[in-house]
């Protein structure tokens, strides 16, 4: 697995990937208008590439080769006790399931 980035997020994703700290190889500084040469450079030794980049470097120098994904995929919420309470709560929210529910989804 070829991992670019730091962070939270990304000590998070290898955290719940690997029972003990993966090895790492930094690569130091990339140079900002090309920041995929050394990804492609390491990309052959790995089966998973996963690139910690903003919106804008996405979509600039990151092509069909790569899946984009935002970064609050990992996150999560606390269900309500009842979850028809939202719905009961917004005159909007009750449109939008009735609509949902309308269209058979």
């Amino acid at each position: 697995m070829l991992v670019a980035g730091h962070g939270r997020r990304i000590d998070y994703l290898l955290g719940r990937l690997f029972a003990c700290a993966p090895w790492a190889e930094p690569v130091g500084r990339v140079w900002i208008l090309a920041p995929l040469r050394p990804l492609r450079r390491l990309k052959p030794a790995a089966e998973l590439t996963v690139a910690r980049v903003d919106r804008i470097s996405a979509q600039l120098f990151f092509d069909t080769d790569y899946v984009s994904a935002p970064d609050w995929v990992g996150s999560w919420l606390q269900a309500p006790e009842d979850p028809e309470r939202p719905f009961r709560a917004s005159h909007s929210i009750q449109e939008d399931v009735r609509v949902v529910r309308g269209s058979g989804l």
